[in-house]
């Protein structure tokens, strides 16, 4: 046990936080929508919210999180998109159209160049609605929880 609390106190802080929120937060009622073009990114996402008991739906394009969306709308939680996304619609415009359908979605964004995105209008609010590219498995699980306790 000693050496257990030993480990413990020389874990960084994030790390900490995450095993907190693993331990008293149950996710087995909620569900993310990833929306991500990148392959790696999207299954280190998904792969992380899995192991945290999340159900998770997974999309390569805006137009394809629509179809999944179109079957799985209301057990959908929270959309996790990447703001440049291939296809007709970026991040933010997919955000804007399944809100219409449903106003309670709540988002996450994720860049690694938020600034090539054209998103007039939309606020990014790191550590509240957005997150920078490259991040942990613990930052993606603080920043996913933090968005669905939110309370706006």
């Amino acid at each position: 046990r000693a050496r257990e609390a030993s480990a413990a106190g020389r874990r960084p802080r994030q790390v900490q936080r995450w095993i907190a929120y693993r331990r008293i937060s149950p996710n087995l009622t909620r569900a993310v929508l990833v929306a991500e073009d990148e392959p790696a990114v999207r299954r280190m996402v998904a792969g992380h919210l899995r192991q945290l008991g999340y159900s998770v739906h997974e999309a390569e394009s805006a137009d394809r999180a629509m179809n999944v969306w179109d079957a799985h709308w209301s057990e959908i939680d929270l959309l996790v998109t990447d703001l440049a996304m291939p296809g007709r619609l970026n991040g933010v415009q997919l955000y804007a159209a399944l809100r219409e359908r449903r106003a309670d979605l709540r988002v996450l964004f994720m860049s690694g160049h938020p600034g090539r995105v054209d998103v007039a209008g939309t606020v990014f609010q790191p550590g509240v609605n957005f997150i920078a590219k490259p991040f942990s498995g613990a930052e993606i699980a603080t920043a996913v929880r933090r968005r669905l306790d939110a309370r706006d």
